[in-house]
């Protein structure tokens, strides 16, 4: 009986790209849950640790670098809903980028299936290497793989005990009355636990509502934001579909708050 041939994985077939007149990619994010969730200024200060320890490793290696940033962003994003990493991948397929450089792994996906869509179908094809900062990443063999999927579960394994935690702290505090929700999008909370309205945010989440209900799609409305040159959420450069989502179906905006699947007014 003849044996079938056995299918080899894909990474076998990887190839580097010759680094020749192309550059090393720095890719840089910031999530919202991270330390500076509720200060910018620690936000900025963690972005910049991370962009000059990736900087300092592709000068030991003698890289040209191009930048790219996505802040106040999850990792569970793809990247329709991270703009830099869009342009990262875009750029990659141009052929202009030949590895990637991370301070860790969940920087770039905190979610397997996302990692795994990003290395078949941009990383491979086009030979682009990754490169993480703290811990050596090989894509090309199995160990590698299998260590940033082991790093994918701690990641997804952290995010659930943070959310188990955060929920404990949200019951008990109803308990007490003394919960106050984080302040949604057109919304300031000031020393004495008051909301106010932000008149400026105001006006652009009537506008959303204004092009939803005219038939405008997420990524339509997102891409007017964009190019009228409105900052996202706490700041954020960019406006994605996905924050357009959760602006218009926030119960927030009618006075009701989304606890444990149920609305509370």
């Amino acid at each position: 009986m003849k044996k079938g041939k056995k299918k080899r994985g894909i990474w076998q077939d990887f190839r580097p790209c010759d680094p020749a007149g192309k550059s090393a990619a720095i890719y840089v994010r910031i999530s919202r849950d991270d330390a500076g969730a509720k200060d910018p200024r620690e936000a900025k200060e963690s972005a910049r640790v991370q962009r000059t320890q990736c900087e300092r490793y592709a000068q030991e290696h003698g890289w040209e670098t191009k930048l790219y940033q996505d802040i106040n962003l999850s990792g569970f994003d793809d990247n329709e809903g991270r703009p830099d990493l869009q342009r990262m991948l875009d750029d990659m397929g141009r052929g202009i980028i030949h590895s990637v450089i991370v301070l860790e792994p969940k920087r770039l996906a905190r979610d397997g299936a996302i990692m795994t869509s990003l290395l078949f179908g941009h990383f491979y094809p086009n030979g682009v290497q990754l490169h993480g900062v703290m811990s050596p990443i090989n894509i090309a063999s199995n160990d590698g793989l299998f260590m940033i999927d082991i790093e994918m579960a701690v990641s997804r394994k952290a995010i659930s005990e943070q959310r188990r935690k955060s929920m404990a702290s949200i019951d008990s505090q109803l308990k007490e009355h003394t919960f106050v929700p984080r302040p949604c999008y057109g919304y300031r909370l000031d020393d004495k636990g008051r909301f106010h309205v932000v008149e400026s945010e105001r006006a652009v989440i009537l506008e959303m509502y204004r092009m939803c209900i005219a038939g405008e799609s997420m990524n339509s409305i997102s891409e007017y934001f964009n190019r009228a040159g409105v900052p996202g959420k706490r700041g954020a450069r960019w406006w994605t579909h996905r924050q357009i989502k959760i602006v218009l179906t926030n119960p927030a905006y009618a006075g009701k708050i989304r606890y444990r699947g149920v609305h509370e007014t």
